[in-house]
């Protein structure tokens, strides 16, 4: 596949080039998927306690893993495109650092107490974070079964690094904010607070909305911070000041507590973000350029592009190639890669 420049048109004429049925029982669902660093292979996980693995140059299943004993969620790799992490679903909530080369486990990262909201590797190195409804975030290595670092905080979090892996975001449900810490310094009090407040609308009482937040993506750049909420609306911020540029609305929101860690995503370029929705439409926004001297107004984007193509189950799971320009979107027990229309015409490979 290759390279292409990201326009308000390319983006517009993606279509799905490849569905995938039959890799998760019917009465099942897909749960989260992660590319790998190069881009060439996705990795699902599903209610049914497995792990699928997908060629995304060729738009080929590649094999499966099952999990049965820990059941499987949030898989994601880890620098080697052989091995990810994972969190388990059963008995101890434990995280496992599993080989997909001879599939063996390499570590099991025990801690949290209940089931794990996100998990993320850092993007420069061994590290890697996870959230958990125990009100915990815990800083993981690799190479140590312990965990280094221990963040007490209460409610339904999640975490996000930078793409510097300098810096790490926490959410918090409840107060809807977001905290940023310093990885060498996460045992001190978070260096910045953003309060996820909507100052131009307001809630059934008459009160500011202060929309809970469900999933934290950075930009590429990691100037921006994309916050998806289970209110009507997700925002884009500033990294540095917490100023909310822009609302995204026009979907049909998953209004509930849970965590949507792969709700949306952002293009690798920082210009458009991808969503899903409760009524299974894909929706594309196209991001302005941002002004960082514009007066505090917030101003609401709609989607340039939407369309139906999961039967009306929720969309929940999508996520832009890093490397190359396709979407792979899941809802309910179908995986879909998206490529762009001239691409599609010719199937999934180029």
């Amino acid at each position: 596949m290759a390279k292409l420049t990201l326009s308000p048109e390319l983006m517009k004429s993606f279509k799905p080039s490849k569905a995938f049925t039959g890799y998760c029982q019917e009465d099942k669902e897909f749960t989260a998927l992660s590319f790998d660093d190069t881009g060439n292979t996705c990795v699902t996980a599903s209610t049914d306690d497995e792990i699928h693995l997908f060629d995304a140059k060729s738009g080929k299943h590649q094999k499966f893993v099952r999990s049965q004993k820990y059941g499987v969620d949030l898989p994601c790799f880890t620098h080697s495109t052989s091995n990810i992490i994972y969190a388990g679903t059963k008995q101890d909530n434990a995280i496992k650092y599993h080989s997909l080369h001879d599939n063996t486990y390499l570590q099991y990262f025990k801690g949290h107490k209940a089931k794990v909201n996100s998990l993320e590797m850092s993007p420069v190195s061994d590290q890697f974070l996870s959230a958990s409804s125990d009100d915990t975030v815990r800083l993981w290595d690799l190479r140590s079964p312990q965990c280094y670092g221990l963040l007490n905080i209460e409610g339904n979090s999640v975490a996000a690094w930078d793409p510097s892996g300098l810096i790490f975001a926490v959410s918090l449900y409840k107060e809807s904010c977001i905290l940023l810490y310093d990885t060498k310094e996460f045992d001190k009090a978070p260096f910045m607070t953003f309060m996820l407040e909507d100052k131009e609308h307001r809630d059934r009482r008459g009160r500011f909305l202060r929309p809970h937040p469900t999933c934290i993506k950075f930009s590429s750049d990691g100037m921006y911070m994309l916050v998806g909420t289970n209110s009507p609306h997700h925002y884009i911020l500033n990294s540095y000041t917490g100023q909310i540029y822009y609302r995204l609305a026009g979907h049909e929101t998953f209004a509930s507590v849970n965590t949507q860690r792969d709700m949306l995503s952002w293009s690798p370029d920082g210009k458009f973000i991808v969503g899903g929705s409760k009524n299974g439409k894909i929706h594309i926004w196209d991001v302005p350029k941002f002004e960082e001297d514009k007066e505090k107004h917030i101003s609401t984007l709609m989607p340039i592009y939407s369309t139906d193509n999961h039967n009306k189950a929720p969309s929940k799971i999508v996520a832009f190639n890093p490397r190359v320009v396709m979407l792979a979107t899941a809802a309910a027990s179908e995986l879909d890669f998206w490529l762009p229309m001239q691409d599609s015409r010719r199937g999934a490979q180029s």
